[in-house]
């Protein structure tokens, strides 16, 4: 044997030697997951069981557990989901799917923080729930959720929906009674950023002893069901379509928002919410209250019981309240035409506003807080299609003026003012 030879067997040796003398670890091909110690290496298990115990370990507080592959599970029996009992940890879905045909997740006086780094995960429980929580602290900042119910907590949870690539759906293909979105028996929720979606009907069930926050995110088209508990909204989307369900204790959309929380369409105008279901999509907003005889055009009643002749004695200014409800024939807006409020003082228009149907949609209803102690007058803005435009005034729920068709209107003309001069 060369010199050449020797030398290069000593080296090869040599970097065996160092390579094999390196604790590592590496996923066997089938391994489902991996544990990640924190500030430690990753160590792969053949199920994802085994590394969820290795995170429920004490000294393993606070590790990662990362799916390797995609999951499918028999369902139907006892351990046929993935049992998470006790523990605190993040569960990395990582762009995998778990699929069962009856329940995918059930955590258990747990602490887990479900995330997916990837943004394609799903979760599908089949004909079951998709993540059952119980006793537990759980934030899913990631993954979409699907079943018979896409979450159901009971016990004394607490779940936080917080991610931009989360969705909650339920399916219901056997048309079973109590499927919904997100199911909360008990405990209290919280949907800061997501999306919330049905295809069955419901898009919340929440009973006695629950507490149901929707700070933010996107509530799809369904309709939200609450038998008893505290529901709050205080922020998010809502889309067309949204519905407070008759056996719900709450009987309008007013009594659920938050105070200080309102309903603006997608144009930036006021919607009314003392109602059961949103004939737009609307977005929640923070608002101020302007109370006229104690109460605001929002719905809120001021607290005080200092009344006379219906006026609030302690806050308020005098005045009423004016409902401008808007009609196209042909749900194409009012193309152009407007009626154009002014507020007069000392012979000048101190405050004016445009009101208009400038979406596709058949109607509109905008409101205006109209003074004891100011004129208004109302002119028509003539547009394309003005005999295709009908509205009606009412000012304390009475109708002082009705327009079936614009066209009868003269451009730039007053045609009706709040004095009776």
């Amino acid at each position: 044997m060369n010199k050449t030879l020797k030398k290069t067997l000593s080296i090869i040796l040599s970097i065996l030697m160092i390579v094999t003398s390196v604790p590592f670890a590496f996923a066997a091909e089938g391994d489902e997951a991996s544990f990640t110690p924190v500030g430690g290496e990753a160590v792969s298990f053949a199920t994802v069981e085994e590394a969820i115990a290795e995170a429920q370990k004490a000294e393993n507080e606070g590790g990662v557990v990362t799916l390797l592959k995609d999951i499918e599970l028999g369902g139907y029996m006892v351990n046929d989901y993935i049992y998470i009992l006790g523990g605190k940890f993040t569960l990395d879905l990582n762009g995998k799917s778990i699929t069962s045909p009856c329940m995918a997740i059930s955590i258990d006086e747990a602490e887990v923080d479900l995330i997916d780094e990837a943004g394609t995960s799903v979760i599908d429980g089949g004909e079951s729930d998709a993540v059952v929580i119980s006793d537990s602290v759980v934030n899913i900042y990631g993954g979409t959720y699907k079943g018979f119910n896409a979450i159901s907590i009971t016990g004394n949870s607490e779940v936080v929906v917080d991610g931009d690539s989360v969705r909650m759906e339920n399916y219901n293909p056997n048309d079973y009674s109590g499927s919904s979105a997100i199911h909360v028996s008990e405990g209290i929720f919280t949907l800061k950023n997501g999306i919330v979606s049905t295809a069955d009907e419901k898009l919340f069930l929440a009973y006695d002893g629950s507490v149901t926050n929707i700070e933010g995110g996107t509530v799809c088209s369904g309709v939200i069901t609450a038998y008893g508990g505290e529901f709050t909204v205080s922020g998010g989307n809502f889309d067309y379509g949204v519905k407070i369900g008759n056996e719900t204790i709450y009987k309008s959309f007013s009594e659920i928002l938050a105070d200080g929380y309102v309903f603006f369409n997608e144009s930036g105008k006021f919607v009314y919410s003392e109602v059961s279901s949103l004939s737009e999509a609307c977005i929640v907003t923070a608002h101020t209250h302007s109370l006229i005889k104690g109460k605001c055009v929002c719905g809120y009643e001021c607290p005080h019981e200092s009344f006379t002749d219906g006026k609030c004695l302690d806050c308020g200014v005098e005045g009423k309240v004016a409902i401008i409800t808007m009609a196209d024939e042909y749900s194409d807006s009012w193309n152009g035409a407007a009626i154009v409020i002014e507020l007069l003082a000392d012979g000048e228009t101190k405050e004016s506003a445009t009101v208009t149907l400038d979406s596709e949609k058949e109607t509109d209803t905008f409101f205006a807080f109209i003074k004891d102690d100011g004129t208004y007058i109302f002119k028509w803005t003539q547009g394309g299609y003005d005999e295709e435009c009908s509205f009606t005034i009412d000012v304390d729920d009475e109708t002082v003026y009705r327009c079936e068709d614009g066209s009868t209107l003269t451009d730039g003309k007053v045609f009706y003012a709040t004095c009776e001069h």
